[in-house]
C-alpha cells in the first residue's frame, strides 16, 4: 500500500497527513516504536481514517471541497485566536495523526474486527493523559475501543465547543 498524502490542495484518494519519514522523524525524536514500513504505512491509514470517523463530527468549520478525502484541509476553521487557511494541513492535525500511528503501532484496539478479548485478560491499561483501553470481561457485550485523551487535547482547539448550552 502507497501513503498519498493530503497536502491542502485536495490530492485525490488521500490516506494520511504525514509521509513515512515524517512519521519516522517523529517517532524516533518522541522514542516510540517504529516498527517496519508496511506497519507503518497500515497505521497511518488507520489514524487518518480514525480522524475522520471519530473526531471530524466536532471540528469548527467544514471540509474545504466535496471530492476530499480527510477533514483536512477546512474552510471556515480557526485555532488558537486565528484563522486556518483552506488550503492548509495545521501541524497540530499531523501530530495527532502521528500520535495515534503510535498508540496503534504499539497495538491499541481502534475497531473491534481487531480484537475479541477473553474473560480474564486486560481490563484496564492506562498511561495517563496519553492512552487508556480497557476490555469487557465475557459477560459483557462487545469491545472495549481505545481512547485517546492526549490526541483530544492536541485536536481541542479544532473542535467545537460542545459546553454551549442552547435554550430554545
Amino acid at each position: 500500500m502507497a501513503l498519498i498524502i493530503e497536502d491542502g490542495t485536495i490530492v485525490a484518494g488521500a490516506n494520511s497527513y504525514v509521509s513515512d519519514s515524517q512519521y519516522v522523524a517523529w517517532a524516533t525524536l518522541n522514542q516510540f516504536t517504529l516498527s517496519d514500513a508496511t506497519n507503518r504505512e497500515t497505521a497511518a491509514v488507520k489514524a487518518f481514517t480514525l480522524i475522520v470517523t471519530d473526531y471530524e463530527k466536532n471540528f469548527k468549520g467544514y471540509r474545504a471541497d466535496k471530492a476530499q478525502t480527510g477533514s483536512f484541509p477546512r474552510k471556515l476553521l480557526s485555532a488558537w485566536g486565528f484563522d486556518v487557511a483552506s488550503d492548509e494541513i495545521p501541524s497540530d492535525i499531523k501530530n495527532a495523526q502521528m500520535m495515534l500511528m503510535a498508540n496503534i503501532i504499539d497495538g491499541a484496539t481502534t475497531n473491534d474486527f481487531t480484537s475479541k478479548p477473553e474473560s480474564g485478560q486486560l481490563t484496564s491499561m492506562e498511561v495517563v493523559g496519553v492512552y487508556k483501553e480497557s476490555y469487557h470481561s465475557s459477560g459483557s457485550s462487545g469491545t472495549t475501543l481505545a481512547t485517546f485523551p492526549a490526541v483530544a487535547k492536541v485536536l481541542a482547539p479544532y473542535m467545537e465547543d460542545q459546553s454551549i448550552l442552547v435554550r430554545t
